[in-house]
């Protein structure tokens, strides 16, 4: 059983045995051909690991697209590579992903990022509440990032996560270096929105984590959609986050689709996101609901450029029947045309 496709700029395919109940993803970093075409199951297998005992396999392309879905986002975390790989996923009995083994050409682990696999437990609703990451010998070790394993809870149905953290190689709390903290407590609202987020220490203590601070904070109207978003200090006072604004509102129509987007200080004042060049995103639709376009403004309402792409405002012009977008428009600050810098025009036709 194969599946292709294209994710993160590199090809890849994947075969499924299930007699082994293993999953392999054949990846060429270099992208000079198609592993679907251009390698046979025989050869992607030659590499697999042998699983303990035959199990239970996937039986639709529903439940196998679930597994590629976790699979996608365990490749697009793994450290870039120009070196010809596979991937080998075992599944448990549940055709839960219960190990993550990356090999090279002649069978040898790659280590990325100091680890050779990845092995996975699950509680009884089939969430992750355990990720270790182990030598080729089965011991753990410890990321560069300075933990070795990742432990998950969740509330009492099981479907919301709560609490993650973090822990070394004799599990006791141990700090993310890049995140800047050891756990994550979330607090859920009756509709499992998230409605708290506060980070702490290996100690165990209130922290501060490299976004800037220690909780986020988010509401919501009766329908769900978020209407805001604060972020607070250890002494729950607003603070700037590493992007340099302290909350963010959102507004909505009628039918409920968001029509704004604004950045604040700790004065409630617009104020520029830092990565994105403006404080203010406005979308625009027409009376059936239609997206029309979206524009960019600075802290003081004025028509600014998108730091990245370089745009002050997108036009969609729809078909005869206006039932499909069949061109994007990109305008400056003057609404004359101008070109999109990320991708070197300034009108998209659509087929």
């Amino acid at each position: 059983m194969f599946y292709s496709s294209e994710y993160g700029g590199s090809s890849r395919s994947y075969a499924y045995n299930r007699k082994e109940n293993e999953f392999i993803v054949y990846s060429d970093g270099n992208r000079e051909d198609n592993a679907a075409s251009a390698i046979s199951s025989e050869e992607i297998l030659g590499i697999a690991i042998t699983s303990a005992a035959p199990v239970q396999s996937p039986e639709s392309d529903a439940q196998m697209l679930g597994v590629i879905e976790i699979i996608e986002q365990d490749l697009s975390d793994a450290a870039q590579t120009t070196q010809r790989r596979a991937t080998v996923y075992l599944l448990d009995s549940s055709s839960n992903v219960k190990e993550i083994h990356r090999r090279n050409e002649k069978g040898q682990y790659l280590y990325d990022n100091n680890y050779a696999y990845v092995q996975m437990e699950y509680d009884k609703n089939h969430r992750i509440v355990k990720r270790s990451y182990l030598t080729a010998e089965g011991n753990p070790c410890i990321l560069p990032d300075g933990y070795a394993s990742i432990e998950y809870s969740y509330d009492d149905k099981g479907a919301v996560l709560i609490r993650e953290q973090y822990l070394d190689v004799l599990r006791h709390p141990a700090a993310n270096k890049a995140l800047g903290y050891s756990r994550k407590d979330i607090i859920v609202n009756e509709a499992e929105n998230i409605v708290f987020e506060r980070y702490y220490n290996a100690q165990g203590k209130p922290t501060s984590g490299k976004e800037g601070y220690h909780a986020k904070v988010q509401s919501y109207d009766d329908y769900g959609c978020l209407l805001a978003e604060l972020y607070s200090g250890i002494d729950n006072s607003l603070v700037f986050n590493s992007q340099g604004y302290a909350r963010v509102d959102y507004t909505y129509n009628d039918s409920r689709q968001r029509i704004s987007t604004t950045y604040l200080d700790t004065e409630d004042r617009p104020v520029i996101h830092k990565e994105r060049g403006y404080a203010t995103w406005r979308g625009a639709f027409d009376p059936d609901g239609k997206q029309m376009g979206y524009s960019y403004f600075d802290a003081d309402g004025n028509p600014t450029r998108h730091k990245e792409t370089g745009i002050s405002r997108c036009e969609f012009v729809y078909d005869v029947q206006r039932l499909n977008v069949v061109e994007e428009r990109y305008f400056g600050p003057d609404d004359a045309l101008t070109l999109r810098k990320d991708v070197g025009y300034a009108i998209l036709r659509l087929d």
